[in-house]
């Protein structure tokens, strides 16, 4: 939420790709960069500061844009598109343990950021947005909107809707180990998380 003002206004004055690129370059390198974290605050830059920032600014970067390609059914194809994550989170919770397990915790970093590099890398090039035909506005914040009770109830709920998620998403294998559970079962339990975001982002939208 705080960096969707900052990805916002660079679709608008670089467009769309430019803004994707930014994100795949920033979450490649925090993910990589976090392989070779050997103190703490090297693992809060590398996957606090550089992987929030890339996520906020793939995220912000095509959130709209399945939608700008339907007039009839956007709501499936809103659908379907959320959907992936949760399919995407339930392979990589499985693979990341496959590999912490038999590679160790550095190279499955190193791995998953190639992959998620060359995955989205592919992906901003051959993504097609229509902010130029159908006159998207991209004004990165709208001062005004806090005057409407309404909109500030709306993000309010928004952050602590998506702070429960993301903490729940990211600590569920962490917190099954603390439990009792092994490392393959925690990582069994956070791809049924994913599983079920996966139909209720489908079904829900």
């Amino acid at each position: 939420m705080f960096v969707s003002p900052l990805a916002t206004m660079t679709t608008g004055r670089f467009g769309t790709h430019t803004c994707l690129f930014i994100g795949v370059v920033l979450q490649t390198t925090a993910l990589i960069g976090a392989s070779f974290s050997k103190k703490f605050w090297q693992l809060l830059l590398s996957q606090g500061f550089c992987f929030g920032w890339g996520m906020g600014f793939l995220f912000v970067g095509i959130a709209g844009i399945s939608s700008q390609w339907f007039t009839r059914k956007r709501s499936l194809a809103n659908g379907l598109s959320t959907s992936g994550s949760g399919f995407g989170g339930l392979v990589y919770s499985l693979a990341a343990n496959a590999m912490i397990q038999r590679l160790g915790l550095a190279w499955a970093f190193r791995i998953l950021g190639i992959v998620s590099g060359a995955v989205n890398l592919v992906s901003a090039i051959l993504i097609r947005d229509r902010n130029a035909h159908i006159g998207t506005s991209q004004l990165p914040f709208d001062y005004r909107l806090l005057k409407r009770p309404e909109f500030v109830l709306v993000q309010i709920y928004g952050f602590f809707n998506q702070l429960a998620y993301v903490v729940l998403l990211f600590s569920l294998p962490n917190y099954a180990n603390n439990v009792g559970l092994s490392s393959q079962q925690g990582s069994i339990v956070g791809a049924l998380l994913c599983l079920g975001t996966m139909f209720g982002r489908g079904w829900g939208i």
